[in-house]
Formats: structure tokens, sequence, C-alpha cells
């Protein structure tokens, strides 16, 4: 087993939040980069998080967890028109969070796979927590 590295750091303080040495636990740095995802996979989710960093993707979202919404009325959940609330959910289509299908002239949208309801329960129970 190699032993630490450690170098000295002036002008920093720990109680600031910053280490006054330089030291690397090689044991535990080793753990943290074999759980790190491929960088592909961690571009991904940094990309999916982008998407729903939006407000109203963010509320589509939301809105579209207990039911499946007519563009137009996801329009009227956020506020915006239907351009805009149809360009919105292209993004979150694209990133595979929703799907539609069609009814005559209406498309309907759904949360398309469950674990973004999953993620927004995670968001949901913080927020909870917090108040």
């Amino acid at each position: 087993m190699s032993s630490p590295r450690v170098s000295s750091a002036p002008n920093r303080k720990a109680a600031e939040g910053v280490c006054e040495v330089d030291y690397v636990d090689e044991r535990a740095l080793a753990a943290a980069q074999k759980a790190l995802p491929e960088l592909d996979e961690l571009r991904q989710m940094a990309d999916a998080f982008k998407v729903i960093a939006n407000p109203s993707r963010l509320a589509l979202l939301i809105g579209l967890r207990e039911q499946e919404l007519c563009v137009c009325d996801c329009a009227q959940l956020i506020g915006l028109s239907l351009p805009a609330t149809s360009q919105h959910l292209k993004q979150l289509r694209q990133l595979g969070a929703v799907t539609f299908r069609q009814d005559h002239k209406l498309a309907y949208y759904r949360i398309a796979d469950e674990r973004w309801v999953a993620l927004l329960s995670v968001f949901n129970d913080q927020r909870k927590l917090s108040t």
C-alpha cells in the first residue's frame, strides 16, 4: 500500500472549506474513480440535467407525472405559446423523458420513462424536508 501524498499549501484554511495541505488518499480516490461512469455517460447525464434545469420543462414533467396532457393543455399549464411549448416538449422527447400519441388532430404527451417520475419524487421529497 502506498503512503498518501502530502504537500504544504500556504494561505489556505480548513475552517473555510479548503484543505490546508494537499493530501491525496490513494485508496479513497481509487474507489471514487471506480464508481464514476464513463465520460460519454457523464455527458448524457449532464445534458439531461441541462434540459430539466429549465423551469418550463421541469413544470411539464411535473404536470405529466399524473396523467397525459394534450399540447394545448401543456401550453396553458406553463403559460407559454403553443410553438414555445412544442419546442420544450421536443427537447424532452429527444431526451427520452416524454412520448406522445396522436388522437385525430390532437397530440397527447405522457412520461415515457418512470425513472423521471422517481427523479421528480426525490426533488419533491427534498423540498418537503426543507420546509
